[in-house]
């Protein structure tokens, strides 16, 4: 483990990487940990509206990894997983905006397929800029930091349903 956070701090780009794959699980993937509150306050529905939520997210997973896959290797595969991020906080942030339920299904089909686009694509990046003696070691830090923030983003909602549900206690 030392030797790959060592070579990802000597290694130009690489550290940037890593945090924005921490980034990237630690607020784009809590966003289905606040679907239930969402979808009992903001729409006032159960559990077959959180579902069909999670099924357009899923769906538009599946075709944000395929349109990946489909890609062949690109000069601008920075530039892309960067405008993949830059859709996902735009999805986001209409998500958490819309009132309408159509609207909101649309919101998280794209939602998914950024995530799934920008995480493949920043995993992709990782291993071409690697060498491949370092590339076990350093993979091993970059899954540990993008594994990591989901249950921490996971954590942050868990406290915003505690909150609101104090809130509505006083």
């Amino acid at each position: 483990m030392k030797e790959g956070i060592r070579f990802i701090k000597d290694r130009e780009g690489l550290a940037p990487l890593v945090a924005l794959a921490f980034c990237t699980t630690l607020f784009g993937f809590s966003l289905t940990g606040f679907l239930p509150v969402i979808v009992r306050t903001v729409f006032h529905k159960g559990p077959e509206t959180y579902e069909l939520l999670l099924v357009f997210s899923g769906a538009g997973s599946i075709c944000g990894a395929l349109i990946v896959a489909a890609m062949e290797k690109l000069k601008g595969q920075a530039r892309l997983a960067v405008l993949a991020l830059f859709a996902l906080g735009t999805t986001t942030a209409g998500f958490a905006i819309s009132k309408w339920l159509a609207l909101s299904w649309v919101l998280m089909f794209l939602a998914g397929a950024a995530v799934m686009a920008s995480a493949s694509l920043m995993l992709s990046l990782v291993q071409l800029i690697v060498a491949d003696s370092m590339r076990g070691r350093v993979m091993s830090v970059y899954n540990l930091a993008f594994r990591a923030g989901i249950p921490l983003g996971a954590q942050s909602s868990a406290f915003q349903r505690r909150l609101r549900i104090s809130e509505r206690l006083w």
